[in-house]
């Protein structure tokens, strides 16, 4: 059986039209500015702690600042179209009812739907977030991980072993719009 994972993103569009997906050679949308943003902060963890000085100070946000300051620099995300198709899949399905959860309506996992996707990896990551329509709002409100106590999706988007990764988004009823990136670690050999 012959597999065509770029085909998996134009199929996303025709099934699923309210969603977007980041591909590498975008020139805007939000999926692309979300995925790019996320890429820089990963080269520049220092620069943007300095950026974040300038944002309003809570603790977490300082917590945020003192982990990036130091942080080495980690590899760019390399786009792949599976990861971005079961983003996209998963930011429709969660706009489509109005939910904001890792698990699908479906009952599938992250994990599921990246394998579903053709994505195979040691690691596997599922970042989420809703009612940004910034990419600059959707990275920090990540970065900053406000009310999540184990600063997951921080350690997520800063984790020198995920390499790869896509990035959906969708309208959604209560937030107005969610994005999701899906990460995996280098295929398997």
């Amino acid at each position: 059986m012959v597999r065509c994972l770029g085909c998996g993103v134009a199929a996303a569009f025709l099934l699923f039209g309210s969603a977007a997906v980041a591909r590498p050679d975008d020139e805007g949308g939000l999926p692309s500015a979300v995925f790019a943003e996320v890429n820089w902060v990963r080269a520049h963890p220092a620069e943007y702690a300095e950026q974040l000085r300038a944002a309003p100070q809570t603790a977490t946000t300082r917590e945020a600042i003192a982990f990036l300051e130091r942080h080495a620099p980690a590899p760019p995300l390399a786009f792949n179209a599976g990861l971005g198709f079961s983003a996209a899949l998963h930011a429709t399905d969660e706009g489509r009812h109005g939910e904001f959860e890792h698990t699908g309506t479906d009952g599938s996992s992250a994990g599921e739907r990246m394998q579903r996707a053709g994505v195979w990896a040691g690691m596997l990551a599922e970042e989420m977030a809703a009612g940004e329509d910034r990419a600059e709002d959707v990275v920090r409100a990540l970065i900053v991980d406000e009310g999540v106590p184990d600063r997951g999706h921080r350690k997520d988007l800063m984790d020198p072993f995920l390499r790869r990764a896509g990035v959906g988004c969708a309208s959604h009823p209560v937030y107005g719009v969610i994005c999701v990136i899906d990460l995996a670690s280098a295929a398997p050999r």
